[in-house]
């Protein structure tokens, strides 16, 4: 389980007891709803994988709690990137949600700001799980040569903040699909400056 108190620990189903605990790396809390199960596939071992309210994507042994090492950067993939953060490095990223497992991927989304209308994209990636390897990404905001960019007018399109997928997602593991519920885009109460 994630906890408010920057922890995610593993306890006894039937007891209450705790095998393990992880302290998220700084201030930082892990996302307060829930923590996704990857059972391994015979070469690497069972992992908990969770995302933070301060924009990391953390992988767990889920035997020992300890980081898997060939995750990222000793377990951690910053979910900061250049492309994500459209060149406002200071702009609110984080997960809210449990991140859906499908096969060897991890897909989330991500928190972004409600205002001002600029800044970090709320695109959809999924990451491999043994390594964090970014492996796909959907752009809420469809970018130029992609599918419905032209409903974006003028530059109503650059660099904007929101069509995000904060809350947990859902998928069909039998037919390989990813339901991605986005929110609005940023500000999400004014249309003023695009349709």
């Amino acid at each position: 389980v994630s906890t408010p108190y920057g922890r995610v620990v593993a306890l006894d189903a039937e007891t209450g007891r705790q095998f393990w605990a992880y302290q998220v790396p700084g201030s930082d809390q892990p996302a307060t709803r829930g923590v996704s199960y990857w059972p391994g596939d015979g070469k690497s071992g069972s992992q908990i994988v969770f995302g933070t309210r301060g924009g990391l994507l953390i992988a767990l042994n889920a035997a020992s709690g300890a980081p898997v090492r060939t995750f990222g950067k000793n377990g951690v993939v910053d979910l900061h990137s250049d492309a994500v953060m459209q060149g406002f490095p200071d702009a609110a990223l984080g997960v809210t949600s449990a991140p859906a497992i499908y096969k060897n991927l991890i897909i989330t989304g991500s928190r972004t700001q409600e205002t001002p209308q600029q800044g970090a994209s709320g695109r959809v990636r999924a990451f491999d799980v043994r390594t964090g390897r970014e492996v796909w990404h959907f752009n809420g905001v469809p970018q130029p040569g992609e599918k419905f960019h032209d409903t974006w007018e003028g530059d109503s399109w650059v660099k904007r903040s929101g069509v995000n997928v904060w809350v947990g997602l859902t998928l069909d593991a039998q037919r390989g699909i990813a339901y991605l519920p986005f929110g609005a885009p940023t500000f999400d109460q004014s249309g003023n400056d695009r349709k």
